[in-house]
């Protein structure tokens, strides 16, 4: 990659290609080695084989700069930039920072315990990491569902939506969330939703060249 786009990655928000969590779980691992040979019992097929606790801890305090009540804490820039080692320039975008933290922070008060970067660990071991990371992402408030207004605040973060004006009142979307937005989704419903969604942008961008090509011709 270039130095400018480098540059870029630090000002632009992320792609939700970027929760594949692949990166994130290799840089979790890299310093704590698995301890599979110690489980008593065997890892769930497609799960990845959890890491040593007291390897994690170690991790965690290394990077944790915050202590209240004699406990450490991760802030998100710790968790984001000095952990992942990620939009660390000067000019990085804040918001994104935020939100890849809220990931871990599953109270989302802003800081993050060993207790929630244990469980994100965990997280990043099952099956269906992309979602479950995805889902606490888009969970705002910590409420374990997701309304249209959370939904539509981060997809508008991610890079492909700087470039295409999505319309979040077309059909899809209160397929989900009701006729008038109002409805909240739980977990099962926000996987369909997510998993749909880049087929609906593409319907989406398709009628708009189109009916622009039509104009043209015309």
């Amino acid at each position: 990659m270039e130095n400018n786009d480098k540059n870029a990655a630090s000002i632009y928000p992320f792609n939700l290609s970027f929760l594949s969590s692949k990166f994130i779980y290799s840089k979790m691992l890299q310093t704590a080695k698995c301890y599979e040979k110690h489980q008593q019992v065997s890892a769930l097929p497609g799960s990845i084989p959890r890491a040593n606790p007291d390897e994690l801890l170690a991790i965690f305090n290394k990077y944790a700069s915050v202590e209240k009540s004699g406990r450490k804490f991760m802030t998100a820039n710790d968790f984001v930039q000095r952990y992942l080692n990620l939009y660390n320039d000067e000019n990085y975008n804040r918001e994104t920072v935020r939100l890849l933290a809220s990931a871990a922070d599953t109270s989302k008060d802003g800081i993050i315990s060993f207790e929630e970067f244990f469980a994100f660990e965990a997280t990043l071991c099952s099956p269906d990491a992309l979602y479950l990371t995805a889902f606490e992402i888009f969970d705002n408030n910590a409420s374990e569902s997701i309304t249209a207004d959370e939904f539509e605040k981060v997809i508008r973060h991610t890079t492909p939506l700087m470039q295409l004006d999505f319309d979040f009142n077309c059909e899809f979307i209160k397929k989900y969330f009701g006729a008038k937005k109002q409805r909240s989704i739980g977990y099962h419903a926000f996987c369909q939703l997510l998993h749909d969604f880049y087929e609906e942008q593409g319907i989406q961008a398709f009628k708009r060249f189109y009916f622009k090509s039509k104009i043209n011709f015309f």
